[in-house]
């Protein structure tokens, strides 16, 4: 079920997208809360979290940043992007995308993208995880990831983490006859995994939310979600496209 948002202003409106962006940016965000939270009384509310001030902790990474791009040669080499973390008591795992430059013309903006793990122990410095190779990889040919994955989100339920992430199967939105002709299709798939670095696809590796008919929100790209379990069931939050970013959500 999907309910249609309103629409943003003209930049990227991936729910949190620009704080991720920042924490592999020029610096680390860091907050507060944690030096405060054992004084406080009662749980943190989001009253705490909006009021929450960050300030920028340097890396010992290029230029400050907590995490660089890999090797000339890695699936890391361009970019190292769109993180999401998770932190366990004693580890933080993050995920994040990587590109590196291909001349595939079946590959959308001439870049593979690759989901990769880091870990840390203070969120600040991070190791590549799984010998330094993605934990999930392009899919076999056919596949609606076939070409690349992006803006994946990592929500951890009991033992099992659950990844959704963007699809690239190579269309644009002029293989469907809509405009902007460039702009790639993306649709969101989950992966499952027991300890982050091996995953599973679900659903047989079809898309868990596709993209939306002719006219709607998401009729070129359903992806850069965000998600909640509230109850018995799942919320997402995720960028639509048509020519137009907003916002959607899903359960």
């Amino acid at each position: 079920m999907r309910k249609q948002a309103r629409a943003s202003a003209d930049g990227w409106v991936t729910l949190l997208g620009p704080l991720f962006v920042l924490l592999l940016g020029c610096s680390t965000l860091h907050a507060q809360l944690k030096e405060k939270a054992p004084t406080l009384s009662r749980p943190l509310s989001v009253d705490d979290l909006v009021k929450a001030r960050f300030h920028r902790v340097p890396g010992k990474a290029y230029g400050g940043t907590s995490f660089d791009t890999g090797g000339s040669g890695s699936w890391y080499e361009h970019y190292a992007s769109s993180p999401t973390v998770e932190y366990d008591g004693d580890t933080y795992r993050m995920w994040f995308v990587g590109g590196a430059p291909t001349k595939h013309p079946g590959v959308p903006y001439g870049f593979y993208e690759r989901i990769g793990l880091a870990t840390s122990t203070d969120g600040i410095n991070w190791q590549i995880a799984n010998d330094g190779k993605p934990v999930l990889d392009a899919g076999p040919v056919g596949s609606p990831d076939a070409k690349g994955l992006a803006h994946p989100y990592v929500l951890r339920v009991g033992e099992k983490f659950l990844m959704w992430y963007g699809a690239i199967d190579g269309k644009q939105a002029s293989d469907l006859g809509l405009s902007p002709g460039h702009v790639r299709v993306e649709r969101i798939c989950l992966a499952t995994s027991t300890d982050g670095i091996r995953w599973k696809r679900e659903n047989q590796g079809k898309p868990v939310l596709d993209i939306g008919p002719k006219g709607s929100i998401d009729s070129i790209q359903a992806t850069g979600m965000h998600v909640l379990k509230i109850g018995s069931r799942f919320v997402m939050w995720y960028g639509a496209y048509n020519g137009r970013h907003t916002s959607g959500r899903a359960y």
